[in-house]
């Protein structure tokens, strides 16, 4: 079982980042709230914390490696902004 973790691990992690491409989707996660328990001594108490929107976009080039895709979290401005197909290039990495 180790061995498998480790070998999904290495090959996750040896993709490359890219830092350009064509838009191939778009995500928005509405705010919300999460909840869980936490146990103190005996007694369980909720704990809930508020979750803002969240405005993702996922993008694809061609590599050396094949075609890799890659989601990054944008501002809602970007999110308008941008189409599937577009063609995206970061300034920094993210």
């Amino acid at each position: 079982m180790r061995i498998l973790v480790l070998f999904l691990v290495l090959l996750v992690g040896c993709s490359p980042i890219i830092q350009k491409g064509h838009i191939s989707g778009k995500n928005y996660i509405e705010a919300h709230t999460d909840s869980i328990d936490v146990t103190v001594g005996e007694i369980s108490v909720p704990i809930t914390t508020y979750v803002p929107d969240k405005w993702f976009v996922t993008f694809k080039n061609k590599t050396e490696a094949g075609e890799v895709s890659r989601t990054i979290q944008v501002s809602k401005e970007e999110y308008d902004r941008y189409q599937t197909g577009d063609w995206i290039e970061l300034k920094s990495e993210r």
